[in-house]
């Protein structure tokens, strides 16, 4: 099932393959295979704070 949760798993998953040898991390992935894998800019990201 591919939605905004799942993308955050992958996206994670692939984080901490960076600088992990942990081998079921690869598993994971796996399981997340039909999730549309998504590239973020986070210098593009434009967050809005709201004060109260």
């Amino acid at each position: 099932m591919d939605n905004e949760l799942n993308r955050f798993f992958l996206f994670a998953i692939r984080v901490f393959k960076r600088y992990s040898s942990y081998s079921n991390l690869s598993r994971c992935e796996m399981v997340l295979d039909e999730v549309e894998y998504e590239h973020v800019d986070f210098n593009r990201i434009k967050l809005y704070h709201r004060t109260i």
